[in-house]
C-alpha cells in the first residue's frame, strides 16, 4: 500500500481537499482561509499523488460541551496550521498557514503562526504512529522533507512584494512568507523550494 493510499485509509475523507485540473493541465487545489470562503489561493503543479489534509480541523482545539477542550492551551499547543500537503513521489510534507489581510486586521507573523505549524507537525507525527501501531507500517512517511509556508492573501489588485528569503523553510521558525493577491495562483515547486518565489 502506498503512503497516499494509507493516508486515505487513516483519515476521514471530509478532511481531505480535492485535487482539480488547472487550465494548463496540471493538478491544482483551492486553499481557503477557514471561515473566509472568498479568500483563497490556487496551488498548481501539485504531484499526482498529493494528499491535502485540512489540519486545522483536527479536534484538539475544538470545544466539546461535555468535556471542554482535550488539551490545555499552554504554549499555544492547541493551534494547527490550515493545510498539510503530502506527496510520496516528492518525499515532501508541506505545511501551509493562510492569513487573509483585511481592513483593520493586523498581519500576524511570529510566534502564533510558528505554533500553528508546530501543531500540524505533531498531527503529522501522530499519523506515523497510527500507521505503525494499527497497520504495522514502520516506514510510513519515512524519509520525507518538511517545508513550512505562510501565505498572506490581500484583497486588493496588488500585494506587497514577497520578501527575499533564504531558500530554507525546513522548520516552522524559518517559514517561507509569500504575499499574494486574493484568488491568485502559486506553483507548488516554488513553495517547497525547487523554484524561486516571485
Amino acid at each position: 500500500m502506498t503512503d497516499s493510499d494509507l493516508l486515505r485509509e487513516i483519515l476521514n475523507e471530509a478532511y481531505i481537499e480535492t485535487l482539480t485540473t488547472w487550465c494548463d493541465g496540471t493538478n491544482a487545489a483551492r486553499l481557503t482561509e477557514p471561515n473566509q470562503d472568498n479568500s483563497f489561493v490556487i496551488i498548481k503543479g501539485l504531484p499526482e499523488d498529493a494528499v491535502i489534509i485540512k489540519t486545522d480541523k483536527f479536534p484538539s482545539h475544538n470545544y466539546q460541551p461535555d468535556h471542554n477542550y482535550f488539551f490545555n492551551d499552554t504554549n499555544g499547543m492547541r493551534r494547527r496550521s490550515d493545510y498539510l500537503i503530502i506527496s510520496e513521489s516528492k518525499k515532501q510534507a508541506l505545511f501551509i498557514e493562510i492569513k487573509a489581510i483585511r481592513k483593520n486586521r493586523k498581519r500576524v507573523e511570529g510566534s502564533e503562526v510558528v505554533d500553528q505549524l508546530k501543531g500540524a507537525t505533531c498531527l503529522y507525527e501522530y499519523c506515523k504512529h497510527i500507521a505503525e501501531a494499527f497497520w504495522s507500517e514502520n516506514n510510513f512517511l519515512g524519509g520525507y522533507s518538511c517545508r513550512y509556508a505562510l501565505i498572506f492573501i490581500y484583497g486588493i489588485n496588488k500585494a506587497p512584494s514577497t520578501p527575499k528569503q533564504a531558500n530554507d523553510n525546513s522548520t516552522p521558525e524559518k517559514m517561507l512568507i509569500i504575499n499574494k493577491v486574493n484568488q491568485e495562483t502559486i506553483e507548488y515547486n516554488k513553495i517547497i523550494g525547487t523554484k524561486k518565489v516571485k
